[in-house]
């Protein structure tokens, strides 16, 4: 299986993220994701969208160079092969070429052991997120040196 990594546009990743994350929602774009400083980068296998995240500048507390990571997916097909990892690299970079330095995110907490080894910690209590109300916590990653 060839995976081509590139930064995407928010309609190509669209259907994916919400596929996955968010199945009830209705499959309307979320108005952050074309402002022009938001940054979207998927994960292709041909033409088909497997693996999306989008970075963008955000303040985290008292780090005004902070950009916020959000709808971090993998086609479940596809999971467990490497690709989220290739996602969240590129959408490190891409925030690191923004500026920021640090990364944050509302990171599910069934997903805590793939961020632990990528890096990230979490932080704060765990809390009930988004329209399913699922367990997560504030994760963050310091960037540069």
């Amino acid at each position: 299986m060839t995976v081509v990594i590139r930064p995407a546009t928010a309609a190509e990743i669209l259907d994916l993220r919400l596929r996955v994350l968010r199945p009830t929602v209705p499959r309307v774009p979320n108005p952050r994701d074309l402002e022009p400083t938001t940054i979207h980068i998927g994960a292709f296998a041909g033409d088909d969208p497997i693996g999306c995240a989008t970075v963008q500048p955000e303040a985290y507390q008292d780090v005004p160079a902070a950009w916020r990571m959000r709808g971090m997916a993998v086609d479940p097909a596809y999971q467990g092969r490497g690709v989220g990892r290739q996602v969240l690299e590129a959408a490190t970079v891409a925030a690191e070429h923004g500026g920021a330095s640090m990364l944050w995110a509302n990171g599910r907490v069934s997903a805590m052991e793939f961020y632990l080894a990528l890096g990230w910690e979490p932080v704060g209590p765990v809390f009930d997120h988004g329209p399913d109300s699922l367990p997560h916590r504030v994760i963050l990653r310091r960037l540069g040196s």
